[in-house]
Order: C-alpha cells, then sequence, then structure tokens
C-alpha cells in the first residue's frame, strides 16, 4: 500500500511538471507571436519613415542644379561627381593643435569601406543619415555655385588668387547630389574606386546618369626628396638626415588651354608637416588669352597653348592646382619629378608622376632588407584632416594589426610611415593606403644601401585597381640564361640569388587565381626555364622570379582567371653587358653590380591626348607595343616653349615593339624648328590595334626607372558606383 501510495504520488507530481512545461511553452509561443507582430509594426514604420525621407532628399537633391542654374546662369549638364569626393567631410575629428615641423594562408581580410551606418541603425536610419548629409550638401553646393568656383582658398602667407578653390565643399556637395538620388530610389550605394576586391556578385547594373555639381580644381601632388631618415615621431613627423651634395632633384609641369583657347589659371606650392608654403601662379584664367578655334569647333590638344613650369632643388611635396575649365571640360595637365644621385647612401635615378589624391592606393615591394629604406608619406592638400590607415600584406595574407598603422593627417600638411616598422626585414610585402575624411596622395621612396655605398632608389608606382589583363612593355632584364628547369621551384617561391627579375601578383579576393606569363623578345616569345601557367593563394603576395632570358629588354603579358594586382621588380639590364670588349678592359671591378632598381605596372592603350612629360635627366625614351596585329601611331614633341612639332609616324609590326629613342624625339624637334623636346604626345590610329607604351630614363652607368604613358586629359569626371542588395 504504500509503494502503491508512493507511485500515485509521483505520477501526480510528473502531471503536474507537464502541465508547467505546456503552460510555460504556450506563454513563450504567445510572446513571440507578440514580439513578431510588434517588429513588424515596427518595421513598416522604419519602412514608411526611410521612404518619406527618402522622398524628401530626392527632392532636395533635384533642386540643387536649379540652385546652381540661378546662381550662374546655367548648370553644366556634362558634369558628374568628382571621383576623390568624401560623403562625410565634417566627420574626422580634426587635431587638437597643428604639430610642430620637425602552406595555405587564410584569405586576407578584406578592408571595410570608411563609412559605416552605427549598429543597430537598420534601413530608416540609414536613409535618414543619408537625407541629413544631402541636406547639407544642399546648402553647400549651393553656396559653392552662388560663389562661382566655390569660394577661395585662404592660406596663409600665400600669394592667393581669386581662382583658388576650396575643393572640399563643392566636392563633397557634389558626390552627395547623386548619393542622395541613389538612396532615395535604391536603399543603399557602396563607393567603390580602388578597393583591392572585385565587385560582389550581387551587384546591381545601373545605367550611368550625369548630375551637375560645383566644378573643382585639379590637385597633382609629387613626392617629397628621397633621403634616409633622421627621426620620426609617433605622429609622422620625420626629419631626414642630410643628403649627399651630387644629389639633385627636378620638378616640372605641362599645362594645356582647354577646347575653346582659354587657359585656365594654375599655380604651384609645397606641403611641409605645419602648412601650405611657397605658393606662386603659373597663369591666371582673368588675364590668359586662349587660341581657339577661329570656326568655333573644338580646338585638338596638340594645337593649343601649353605653358611649361619647371624648378629644381625641391626637397619637400610639391603640389600644381588648376582651375576649373571655363566650359567645364576634363583638365589636360600633367606633372612630373625626378631624383638622381651619383653617389652618397641613396644613389640612383627615380622618376615619379605626381598623382591626384585617392582613397585607396596599393603598393608592392618596399624595401624592407638591412641597409635599405622605405618611407611612406601622405601628402594631404584638401582644407580638411584625413585620417589614413595603412594595412600591410606578406606571403600569408593581411598582418593584421601587427602590420597596420593609422594616424591623421591635417588639412594641407604632410605626414610619413616608416614601412620598415610593420614588416621583418625578410617580407615580401604589400601595401595598402586608405583614407576617410579627405583623399590623400601616398608615395613610397624606397632604396637600397651597403654600408655607405648606394644601390638604387626608386619612387614605387601605385596600382589603381586590380585586373585580369596586364600589359607590361620594355621591361629591362638581367641574364638568367643559365637557369634550367631544376630552378623552376625556386623561381616559384622567389629564392633566385642575384640580379633578378621578379613578377609580383596578389589576388585580393577569397578564390584561388590562376597566372598565365607570356614574355615576349626580339624574336618573339621567350620560353621560360619559370613556368608558365601556376595559381596562387587568395589574399597573399606572390613573387615569382622570371628565368631563362638573356640581359635585354622584354615584353611581359600576365593573364589572371580572377581581378589582381600585378607588377615586374627588375634590376635591370647587367651594366656590364653593355660594353665591348675594349670598355670591358678599363672597367673596374664593380662592372656588373646592381646599380639600380625599378618597377613595371601594367599600362592602358594610348588613346587621342596621351602623353608624358620627358625628364630632363638621363636619356628618355618610349617602348611602344601592339597587341594582336600590326598597328600604326604618331606621335609629337613638346619643347620648353610649350611649342608642338610636326607629327612622326610609326609603324609597330604585330606582337612586337618599337623604340623611339631620345635622338628621334630630338630629331623630331630640330626637323620643327623646336628646342630640346621636355614632353611626347601622342596621336595613336584607334581603329586599329592597341598600343601600348612605356618611358623609360636611363644614364651610361646603369641607373634607370621606368614610367607609365596615360592621359594628358583628365577623364576623372564620374565617380564608379555599384549598388548591392
Amino acid at each position: 500500500a504504500e509503494t502503491q501510495k508512493r507511485e500515485a504520488q509521483a505520477a501526480e507530481r510528473r502531471d503536474v511538471e507537464a502541465q508547467r512545461r505546456r503552460a510555460a511553452e504556450d506563454k513563450r509561443a504567445a510572446a513571440e507571436e507578440k514580439k513578431a507582430e510588434a517588429a513588424k509594426k515596427t518595421e513598416a514604420a522604419k519602412k514608411a519613415e526611410a521612404a518619406k525621407k527618402a522622398g524628401v532628399a530626392e527632392k532636395q537633391a533635384a533642386a540643387v542644379p536649379a540652385a546652381a542654374s540661378e546662381a550662374e546662369g546655367e548648370s553644366d549638364a556634362g558634369a558628374a561627381p568628382d571621383v576623390e569626393a568624401d560623403t562625410t567631410a565634417g566627420d574626422v575629428p580634426e587635431p587638437a593643435g597643428e604639430p610642430e615641423p620637425g602552406s595555405e594562408p587564410e584569405p586576407a581580410e578584406e578592408p571595410q569601406p570608411a563609412e559605416e551606418p552605427e549598429p543597430g541603425a537598420g534601413p530608416a536610419a540609414g536613409a535618414e543619415a543619408g537625407s541629413e548629409r544631402a541636406a547639407d550638401a544642399d546648402e553647400r553646393a549651393a553656396a559653392a555655385a552662388a560663389a562661382g568656383a566655390g569660394g577661395a582658398r585662404d592660406r596663409a602667407g600665400a600669394q592667393a588668387g581669386p581662382w583658388l578653390t576650396r575643393r572640399s565643399t563643392a566636392r563633397a556637395g557634389a558626390v552627395l547630389v547623386s548619393a542622395g538620388l541613389l538612396a532615395a530610389g535604391l536603399g543603399s550605394a557602396t563607393y567603390e574606386a580602388y578597393r583591392p576586391s572585385a565587385a560582389s556578385e550581387d551587384s546591381a547594373s545601373a545605367a550611368v546618369a550625369s548630375v551637375p555639381a560645383p566644378e573643382t580644381s585639379t590637385e597633382l601632388v609629387c613626392p617629397p626628396m628621397p633621403g634616409q631618415p633622421d627621426s620620426l615621431s609617433t605622429d609622422g613627423l620625420l626629419q631626414y638626415r642630410d643628403r649627399d651634395d651630387s644629389a639633385s632633384s627636378r620638378f616640372q609641369s605641362l599645362v594645356f588651354a582647354d577646347s575653346a583657347g582659354e587657359m585656365p589659371g594654375s599655380a604651384w606650392f609645397q606641403l611641409n608637416q605645419s602648412q601650405l608654403t611657397n605658393q606662386r601662379t603659373i597663369s591666371s584664367a582673368d588675364e590668359a588669352q586662349g587660341s581657339g578655334s577661329e570656326s568655333g569647333d573644338p580646338t585638338p590638344i596638340a594645337e593649343r597653348d601649353i605653358l611649361r613650369e619647371t624648378t629644381t632643388g625641391d626637397t619637400l611635396s610639391r603640389v600644381l592646382e588648376i582651375e576649373p575649365s571655363a566650359e567645364g571640360e576634363p583638365i589636360a595637365a600633367d606633372a612630373q619629378s625626378h631624383y638622381i644621385a651619383d653617389e652618397g647612401p641613396v644613389s640612383g635615378l627615380a622618376v615619379s608622376d605626381c598623382a591626384a589624391p585617392q582613397r585607396n592606393q596599393w603598393f608592392f615591394g618596399p624595401e624592407l632588407a638591412a641597409g635599405s629604406s622605405s618611407l611612406l608619406t601622405l601628402a594631404n592638400p584638401e582644407d580638411r584632416a584625413a585620417t589614413v590607415t595603412v594595412s600591410t600584406f606578406d606571403t600569408d595574407g593581411d598582418r593584421g594589426s601587427n602590420g597596420a598603422r593609422t594616424l591623421v593627417v591635417p588639412p594641407e600638411t604632410v605626414r610619413s610611415v616608416n614601412l620598415a616598422a610593420l614588416a621583418p626585414s625578410s617580407a615580401d610585402l604589400g601595401v595598402l593606403v586608405s583614407s576617410s575624411g579627405a583623399p590623400v596622395a601616398a608615395s613610397v621612396q624606397a632604396s637600397r644601401t651597403s654600408g655607405l655605398t648606394g644601390l638604387g632608389v626608386e619612387f614605387l608606382p601605385g596600382l589603381e585597381a586590380p585586373a585580369t589583363t596586364h600589359v607590361m612593355p620594355a621591361v629591362p632584364m638581367p641574364d638568367s640564361s643559365d637557369a634550367d628547369s631544376s630552378d623552376a621551384g625556386a623561381a616559384l617561391r622567389g629564392e633566385i640569388d642575384g640580379p633578378t627579375a621578379d613578377l609580383w601578383v596578389h589576388a585580393p579576393g577569397d578564390s584561388r587565381t590562376t597566372v598565365e606569363v607570356q614574355v615576349y623578345g626580339p624574336d618573339g616569345q621567350v620560353a621560360l626555364e619559370t613556368p608558365g601557367v601556376f595559381t596562387v593563394e587568395p589574399g597573399e603576395i606572390d613573387r615569382i622570379t622570371l628565368l631563362g632570358m638573356d640581359a635585354g629588354t622584354y615584353d611581359v603579358d600576365v593573364t589572371t582567371d580572377n581581378p589582381a594586382y600585378v607588377a615586374v621588380r627588375t634590376d635591370g639590364e647587367d651594366p656590364g653587358s653593355q660594353s665591348d670588349a675594349e670598355d670591358a678592359e678599363d672597367s673596374d671591378s664593380n662592372q656588373g653590380d646592381v646599380l639600380d632598381f625599378s618597377w613595371a605596372t601594367p599600362v592602358q592603350p594610348l588613346t587621342q591626348g596621351s602623353g608624358t612629360l620627358l625628364p630632363q635627366a638621363g636619356d628618355a625614351s618610349v617602348s611602344l607595343r601592339a597587341e594582336g596585329e600590326a598597328a600604326q601611331t604618331g606621335y609629337r614633341v613638346i619643347d620648353a616653349e610649350g611649342e608642338v612639332s610636326d607629327v612622326v609616324e610609326v609603324e609597330i609590326p604585330a606582337g612586337e615593339s618599337q623604340r623611339i629613342t631620345s635622338s628621334d624625339l630630338d630629331d623630331a624637334a630640330s626637323q620643327s624648328d623646336l628646342d630640346d623636346p621636355v614632353g611626347i604626345l601622342f596621336e595613336p590610329d584607334t581603329s586599329g590595334a592597341p598600343v601600348y607604351a612605356t618611358l623609360e630614363t636611363s644614364d651610361d652607368d646603369g641607373r634607370f626607372s621606368l614610367s607609365r604613358i596615360g592621359a594628358f586629359q583628365d577623364p576623372g569626371q564620374s565617380v564608379p558606383v555599384r549598388l548591392r542588395q
């Protein structure tokens, strides 16, 4: 009986517990249902609010062209937002005070966009923020339009002209106009300028739309004179050691009149670690008298007036600033600096194109070994601060926080980073520079030394964006003909000693990438001892030595099945191989040693208006390559007075190269009764096969530098926008 009683009590307790569980489950289910219903109501309210805000943003954005039209009389419907613009000009904190001068790796973590909504903000909050920014932009853009060019730049101690504009105000307003329109119709927009990852598969396609925007000035920023660091603060304030007496530098620029024949206003100035300084006007738009076509048709670029400016002895970063064209056209201009030193720890020859500030820039191969120096210069010519993040990648991918640095670059100043502090000396390094707030012009000066003897210097070329086709004409390469198939493994690992030509690859996506390499010499394609097809892992840096060539100049074509960054670092031809037997008897024991190095990067086909300045150091030559079939191009030279020669035609056989030597350039100038050439302008036959070009500057001692040839005419009149669902 006692046992039955206990069993009955236990059964009763189980029934009670089961009832409690069922009640609790029913209660939870009811709560979840109630919560879901509340969430639906909240989401509906957010969507309604977002739609309302987006509608306001659209109306406000649409009002900007009308405001500009009222202020200026008409709106330039062909203008589009500037690629360097920022959507939040004011959200970077200003510094408290102005500084005083003074194996299979894991895929790399993809850098995040500079600006994201706060966690939990949701679509409605994002739309509201976009609306507020658009409204703020409307006021600034309208003010800029009413002021004509956006207001005068107020620079302490500068010879300010009325054409000098405050770029950030007009620029931010211009881009926010399009950002508001996109947000109104599609919810979100992500700006893809130079991010190291390819566009995602879920990007939405949209037709290109032109939005009238306030015109802004163009700035081309040159790097400072190379040197060895003496001290560098945590804030990026750098002091150089005394430079060798043989070291010299030169800055030069070309500014073209617009197609109506009107010369834009232009000036140059310098940036130090505390302020803008040494400003000088080159031309004034109010006083410039153009040479427009009498028929009223656009004047071809070869027939326009040209102003050339040159200075020597610069040690600071120099900036060429050009006023917007009166006709709202792209600016045609170029700026360049070069450095040469015969002796000292930073000896060699280096040429750099001066570049516009960017949001993201990629660099391969800073020199990190003992006796080397690699300094990253961050120049901010804008009137608002920039927050810059420097990320590094090696053979194992993203180095994370151990290889990263973040610092603030105040307005109109420069800051520096010693890249040797971000990685071990043995690393094959890639560097990504990203900025928010203002865009910056990043440059890397890399040099090698042995004791007190310099072994080369170069300005590392920045790469714009990953691609799948990479054409690099006229790459000088040292002798590697003694290599055989047994060296293939070491070549793929970059373990070959001595003077070499190395292919560098970085595939920033998340998939393994297949790489195909083809090298062409004077007699056609070269049979490499390095494997011609191989794979690389995502996110890592791969360095592959190219073997099997005699010393000489070769064209390199690389194809990747995923977008990738590609470049070739070369020690160049052995100087000893260029001497005949008689000269060799008189040469010293150091002949054949590596005296310099340079980098070849992919180039784009020549177009009407492509060209470059010619460095006034050593001998400048241009190599042309035709892809697929025979091609032809014409070229003209420009002298120091801005005079342009008659056209010279060049025939390029299919799959071969043609070289325009310094003597050819001199002859083209003399045949048109011009002075020594300082620039070259191309007129390719664009109906035929594409033509690619590379500039090489060299001297008799084996020093050399390679440069890309692009367009004088600035194509940066629109912002690429990818819409993600």
